[in-house]
């Protein structure tokens, strides 16, 4: 019975994590871009390109339809389509240290959800869920955390206890949004809602 269970698992982890799109894009390196095509893994179910894979490195074909690798430390950003919107993952100096332990790469790719003066980037990773019964093992899913960069600096992760006054330092620039970030008129939840503010209103 429980053979049989940790098959299904599996089978199901395949059918969540399994596939690739060859999606239209350009890779920039400094002054200069290059159209490829990006061999994007998806999952089987959701369609929706697995962000965690790709930000050390994705395969591509380029002009002659040869299939090559791209790491995070070759290229200053990443562009491809997908359900007509433009993605866009940008390599950074992983301060961080953020993803797999094993690359030898320096920099990784983050994906843009913001861009201005504070730019805020996704950062995807598996997380372990507890089993939800005796003798049961737990299983994983993906979990999103939000990185930001203001200006060239060293990323940071909000993240935890002790996030809003870590806020007010960093955008202690701004007295307006320190204001509302002590007033609770913008709460940690709306990280979003502060770098647009601070992009729109703190940063002329």
């Amino acid at each position: 019975m429980r053979k049989k269970l940790l098959l299904n698992l599996i089978f199901l982890l395949f059918l969540l994590t399994a596939g690739a799109k060859d999606l239209d894009g350009i890779i920039i390196k400094g002054k200069d871009s290059i159209k490829v095509t990006f061999r994007v893994p998806v999952g089987l179910l959701s369609g929706e390109p697995l962000y965690e894979k790709i930000q050390h490195k994705i395969d591509y074909y380029d002009a002659a339809g040869k299939r090559k690798k791209l790491k995070s430390d070759d290229a200053d950003e990443i562009q491809f389509s997908f359900n007509g919107q433009t993605i866009r993952m940008l390599s950074r100096v992983n301060s961080l240290a953020l993803g797999n332990l094993f690359s030898s790469s320096t920099n990784i790719f983050l994906k843009l959800e913001i861009n201005g003066p504070v730019k805020l980037f996704k950062y995807y990773f598996t997380a372990a869920r507890p089993g939800v019964g005796v003798g049961m093992g737990g299983g994983t899913y993906t979990e999103v955390s939000s990185v930001l960069q203001k200006g060239n600096g060293t990323l940071i992760m909000p993240a935890g206890f002790g996030m809003k006054k870590q806020m007010m330092d960093y955008f202690s620039d701004c007295k307006a949004l320190v204001e509302k970030i002590d007033s609770k008129e913008f709460r940690m939840k709306e990280l979003e809602d502060m770098v647009n503010y601070y992009n729109l209103e703190c940063s002329k």
